[in-house]
């Protein structure tokens, strides 16, 4: 782990504590009800910590895998199956119709 994915897993770390607190501090007492907004504040200044660390770049580095374990074919070749057009005009019609109607058969 960088630095800055440190950092920034301290400061969401911090802001929960705090929150925690003043949440607790708020059930002691249903009516301060600056507590719980503070501690509302508190976890939302987590929440967009957490969101920024997560665009932290990591390195990520996979074993290779010998030949034996590697998938036998590649990429399926879909992009060929949808650029034709396989469903006539009235069977997209009865579709609609079918949709329109709520009918299952």
């Amino acid at each position: 782990m960088n630095s800055i994915a440190a950092a920034w897993s301290m400061g969401a770390s911090a802001c929960v504590t705090v929150a925690l607190i003043h949440l607790l501090i708020w059930l002691k007492d249903r009516k301060s009800y600056d507590r719980l907004l503070f501690a509302l504040a508190a976890l939302a200044v987590a929440a967009i910590a957490v969101g920024e660390g997560v665009t932290v770049p990591m390195r990520l580095a996979f074993d290779e895998l010998d030949p034996q374990w590697r998938p036998k074919n590649g990429t399926p070749p879909f992009s060929h199956a949808w650029q034709q057009d396989s469903a006539s005009k009235e069977f997209i019609t009865d579709t609609v119709e079918r949709w329109r109607k709520q009918l299952r058969d």
